[in-house]
């Protein structure tokens, strides 16, 4: 139970983020953020998550005439664990418009006394600009990192380019008007302070070690698993099918690959894993809840990361609490948690990266002596993302902003 000083102030903090109903690194990071202030007695926290879509519940929607007059809604809301309030936007079909400044909204943020904005991108920051409280601006990547090349028939792809260059501008202005930058890594970082000089710092998101944790024997001989939206293209899980064929056929007892994760493989991705006679051998989890997901866990051999872009990758920390050896492609998140040849292996994304992955796959699988090293390696490694150590520091981010 917690106690709190006679005559001690508690500070409202609202922690801001795009929709909460999605299962994702952005959803991960709020509940780190919101367990640690619930924890303490001298904040208390407001959750608000923020329309992101065009057929947004909350929202002014261009289709739908009948949303015009009410405006954009704030909805009480609650998935999984989490309770919020929802707030909607104005044409949300149209990008730029969700990150704008709302009534609604604004008119909560005024009611806290720091705002707390989590988001995979910086341009989600702007929603705050008329708060007049200090803004805290937590963030992975850019927009156009982040984003590969539109996709789509060649109008589709031009309106997708010109909403990313918007969105990249924006994100530039919503770095130069926080108070604070939080980059989950040092390459946002670096870029970051040239918009917030000497407002921003590396600050990673906890991982709560006491939940993820190795089991008592290392499954040695367990299945190989990946993790992570099964529909999102940034995951790359064609190289990583590819990869696993490739080694498959050069060692034909390899353990099986388990892809888990939200939603549903996009249908090219599906079309290979046929395509490459891998279906037995590749099996596909769909909506994972938490048990089964500790579960597959524990009962791997080794974790496979073949992503374009990760701002951080919350599962590469998972999997090495987790007692799993990482194999992933060498990104601006991975190089922050893989020690490369020490805590797991890094593979550059370059023309031979199917090839390289798949080598990687089986050099680790056949020195077991290695894995069992880098395991131990990477089990001690990951108690410096543990949510206990990265907790302190960010109510001492919190206290510096607000009491100077």
């Amino acid at each position: 139970m917690r106690t709190r000083a006679i005559g001690a102030r508690v500070r409202r903090v609202a922690v801001v983020c795009p929709d909460l109903s999605v299962i994702g690194g952005v959803r991960s990071v709020a509940s780190f953020v919101l367990q640690v202030l619930e924890a303490s007695d001298r904040y208390q926290p407001v959750l608000i998550s923020l329309a992101t879509g065009s057929a947004d519940r909350a929202s002014v929607q261009i289709r739908r005439p009948s949303t015009w007059r009410a405006g954009p809604l704030v909805r009480h809301e609650t998935s999984g664990s989490l309770t919020y309030l929802h707030v909607g936007a104005q044409a949300t079909a149209v990008e730029w418009m969700r990150y704008r400044p709302r009534a609604p909204l604004t008119n909560l943020l005024q009611e806290v006394d720091l705002v707390h904005v989590v988001a995979g991108t910086p341009v989600w920051g702007l929603i705050a600009r008329d708060a007049r409280v200090p803004v805290l601006l937590h963030a992975a990547t850019l927009t156009e990192w982040e984003r590969g090349p539109a996709q789509g028939g060649r109008a589709v792809a031009r309106w997708r380019t010109s909403m990313t260059k918007i969105s990249a501008k924006l994100d530039r202005e919503a770095l130069a008007g926080a108070t604070g930058v939080l980059a989950m890594n040092r390459q946002l970082a670096q870029f970051a302070e040239t918009f917030a000089p000497g407002r921003t710092q590396v600050f990673y998101p906890g991982t709560d070690t006491s939940r993820f944790r190795p089991p008592e024997q290392y499954a040695a001989a367990g299945h190989l698993l990946a993790v992570g939206r099964l529909g999102e293209p940034r995951k790359d899980w064609g190289t990583l099918l590819r990869a696993y064929a490739g080694a498959l056929q050069q060692q034909p007892d390899l353990p099986d690959l388990v892809i888990a994760g939200r939603g549903q493989l996009l249908v090219e991705d599906a079309a290979l894993r046929h395509a490459l006679g891998i279906v037995d051998r590749c099996r596909i989890e769909e909506d994972v809840d938490d048990a089964r997901l500790l579960a597959l866990y524990q009962r791997a051999s080794l974790y496979l990361l073949s992503s374009r872009e990760e701002g951080f990758g919350l599962a590469v920390v998972e999997a090495m609490a987790s007692g799993v050896p990482v194999i992933a492609t060498r990104l601006d998140g991975t190089r922050e948690t893989i020690v490369d040849g020490v805590t797991g292996l890094l593979v550059e994304r370059d023309a031979a990266l199917v090839e390289s992955f798949q080598q990687a796959l089986l050099g680790l699988w056949r020195d077991p002596e290695r894995r069992a090293v880098m395991r131990q390696d990477a089990l001690g490694a990951a108690q410096a993302f543990s949510s206990s150590h990265l907790s302190r520091q960010l109510l001492e981010t919190y206290g510096r902003h607000l009491d100077g």
